[in-house]
């Protein structure tokens, strides 16, 4: 079975592919600042830190705990009219993201851990179709991350998450 950062990779690349959209990112929230664990369709210096799209969908999703899978999803069709990214340096910056669909993943215990999403650099609706795609890869990333963390610990731990392996 190929490792977990393939793994994950490679379900960026379908997220991509299967939306149409020219770029697809998992980003994980932790005790600092949201982290880009696979991306596609961008380098990792083009991202501006902060995940602003990524914080506002963990957080509208931690505040509808309880109210079915729709909480999870969270989409802006044009983040330029969104006053909540107006001014966002992914929206005005060179990035020029103007729109946003993202799956809010959860840890076992139903935390909000982080996103499965796509942007795109152009405003768009996002249909019933793509909406239930991104979920179901969603299932399939929480998936792929499930086994990856119930792998055995070797020494060099090909489980990990990129870059957090044991060992020299």
């Amino acid at each position: 079975s190929p490792d977990p950062e393939e793994r994950f990779d490679r379900l960026v690349r379908l997220t991509a592919r299967t939306l149409g959209a020219p770029v697809s990112l998992v980003t994980l929230v932790g005790a600092d600042q949201p982290r880009v664990t696979a991306r596609v369709g961008v380098p990792a210096g083009e991202l501006p830190s902060g995940g602003s799209f990524c914080a506002a969908a963990v957080a509208v999703a931690a505040a509808a705990a309880g109210e079915g899978p729709r909480s999870d999803l969270f989409v802006v069709e044009d983040a330029r009219l969104d006053p909540r990214f107006a001014d966002d340096d992914l929206v005005v910056g060179p990035a020029q993201v103007r729109s946003y669909a993202g799956v809010v993943l959860r840890s076992p215990d139903g935390v909000p851990v982080g996103t499965l999403c796509v942007l795109d650099r152009c405003p768009r609706r996002f249909d019933d179709d793509d909406v239930r795609a991104l979920g179901d890869l969603g299932i399939e990333l929480l998936s792929s991350m499930r086994s990856a963390a119930s792998c055995p610990q070797p020494r060099h731990n090909r489980c990990a998450p990129r870059g957090a392996r044991n060992g020299p």
